[in-house]
């Protein structure tokens, strides 16, 4: 019988890695013996760190890798799908009409926004794409806008000064 006690102490608790770097061995291990002969365990050991590389990581690392192993045997080893692998390379090679008339509006976007001394904010710089014949919604502009690190730079507003004595006329 177990008590609570011991319980709590932790002594009988099934020990649970945390996080990913507790992985790395277990991955390594899954790499098979083409991973090691190619020496690629020891830089794929390097690269994990205490969470798990993003997909655009373990992507890069299949690119670089792909001449000296077939790109499923290294998918496996780092816990990579091939599917998601071909899938980020068809996107970076064609990518989607979105993506593409993004780029194109961000050129024109910080094209108007340079010529204005990097002090239009994103309404103006909407309405002078419009005063250009450039039909785009002012939420676009403003997400491009947001995604590229353009701000607008806030004019000191001018105040009226009343006189200190009224005028006598």
């Amino acid at each position: 019988m177990v008590h609570r006690g011991e319980y709590s102490a932790g002594s009988l608790r099934p020990r649970v890695a945390a996080g990913f770097a507790a992985m790395r061995p277990m991955v390594l291990a899954g790499a098979g013996t083409e991973l090691v002969r190619g020496g690629l365990a020891s830089e794929f050991a390097a690269m994990l760190g205490p969470r798990r590389p993003t997909v655009a990581l373990r992507v890069a690392f299949v690119d670089r890798h792909r001449i000296r192993q077939p790109v499923s045997t290294i998918c496996a080893a780092i816990g990579l799908a091939p599917s998601t692998y071909y899938a980020v390379k068809k996107r970076e090679r064609d990518p989607s009409e979105r993506v593409r008339k993004d780029r194109e509006l961000a050129v024109a976007i910080r094209d108007v926004w340079l010529s204005s001394d990097r002090t239009y904010g994103a309404r103006k710089v909407w309405r002078e794409l419009q005063n250009r014949g450039v039909d785009v919604a002012r939420c676009t502009v403003e997400r491009l806008m947001r995604n590229e690190g353009m701000r607008g730079s806030p004019l000191a507003r001018l105040h009226q000064v009343e006189p200190v004595e009224p005028v006598q006329f």
